[in-house]
């Protein structure tokens, strides 16, 4: 086991290990390190059991470029994986008849790994002519059992290939086979007493008029600039109205690097702004709510006007700005969402993931700043 690993990590691996791979959930903190404890389960699995082909599968393909980059596996130390495994990477090529290759390849004498995003695994069902026996299935993000192709998938891999399934998850969904079970808990409030995330602030504004958009980058300002790298992330909530704004935003911000990265781009624009250490916006509909890792994020501000946000997609989207920094210059992370219409309709959001025990880990204060000589008062 890696000499890298937390208590967290270590306790989950070992769980998992004594309970012979046992399926169900590690829920654990965005941050905390989800991807060592997968990492070290799989390698675990073939030292075990001498054999073993697994099936690694995430809703992003981004994340799973991330996870599976030669540098990434170099750093935390699992380039092993590559040499002890017939890897099947489907990222980036997507082969029609995929399962072919998947089904051809014990030809190597070695155990198979496939890697693969949700959506392409599941798309028509040819995951049914998987004939090679599949022992250990590792899904990342698994709260996406909640789309219906997915509870198909794990249901027929139930009938015919029977599958240990690990999944791992911040939000986890607990409705549903095989991630019904909790096999450990990490939560934000665990992760950040043992100073291993960030604590949350979160603000949001309310007034008696209506907000124009050149109004709230008037209050993003003065909120940002206290920020040490400056790096944000805004939503939008439609692609339309991610190149209106990029565009305000970049006569305002104009020592900033501004980037919008929807569906229509070609990533270069993520691409410039993941690399920049501090000063740059990215605008997205939807994208990068779970699971990137950006370099220097400190703020992520939501401008799509959801009134009454899925706490799922806030605890996952919030989670992206509390990663600590390698210059360990953040205190905080920022949020802002100027739709939330209290102080408890938010903290309502975090509390199913909180798990602190009768513990209320919230400090509350307000602020009035004015706008067209008219009060507007700023919680935090």
């Amino acid at each position: 086991m890696s000499l890298k690993l937390r208590d967290n990590q270590r306790k989950a691996i070992n769980i998992s290990v004594e309970n012979g791979f046992e399926s169900g959930v590690h829920f654990h903190a965005t941050g905390t390190g989800k991807s060592w404890i997968a990492l070290e389960l799989i390698l675990r699995y073939l030292e075990i059991n001498g054999k073993g082909n697994i099936i690694w599968l995430c809703e992003q393909k981004s994340i799973l470029r991330e996870q599976f980059n030669s540098e990434t596996l170099r750093r935390k130390g699992y380039s092993e994986i590559m040499k002890k495994f017939m890897v099947l990477n489907y990222t980036e090529k997507k082969p029609s008849k995929w399962y072919e290759y998947v089904n051809n390849a014990s030809f190597w004498g070695k155990p198979i790994l496939v890697i693969i995003n949700r959506s392409f695994l599941v798309s028509k069902q040819k995951y049914e002519k998987l004939k090679l026996k599949i022992n250990l299935i590792i899904h990342d993000e698994c709260h996406s059992i909640r789309n219906k192709s997915t509870q198909e998938f794990y249901k027929f891999m139930g009938r015919k290939l029977k599958p240990s399934c690990i999944g791992f998850s911040a939000t986890p969904n607990l409705l549903y086979e095989p991630f019904k079970k909790v096999l450990s808990s990490y939560t934000i409030y665990d992760a950040f007493c043992d100073n291993i995330i960030l604590p949350p602030k979160i603000i949001w504004a309310k007034c008696e008029f209506k907000l124009r958009d050149i109004d709230f980058i008037r209050i993003c300002q003065s909120e940002i600039g206290l920020l040490p790298y400056k790096k944000i992330i805004v939503w939008c909530g439609i692609i339309k109205k991610c190149y209106e704004l990029s565009e305000l935003w970049k006569e305002n911000f104009k020592d900033y690097l501004v980037e919008v990265d929807t569906s229509k781009d070609d990533n270069k624009g993520f691409e410039r702004y993941a690399v920049r250490k501090e000063k740059a916006i990215l605008f997205c509909a939807g994208k990068h709510r779970e699971g990137s890792d950006i370099l220097n994020l400190d703020c992520c501000i939501f401008l799509d006007k959801v009134e009454n946000r899925n706490p799922q997609t806030f605890v996952q989207s919030m989670g992206r700005v509390l990663r600590v920094d390698s210059e360990g210059k953040k205190k905080y992370g920022l949020i802002m969402d100027f739709k939330a219409k209290s102080c408890i309709k938010l903290c309502d959001r975090m509390n199913q993931y909180l798990n602190c025990n009768k513990v209320f880990p919230w400090k509350y204060y307000y602020n009035f700043k004015k706008i067209h000589d008219r009060k507007l008062l700023i919680h935090y």
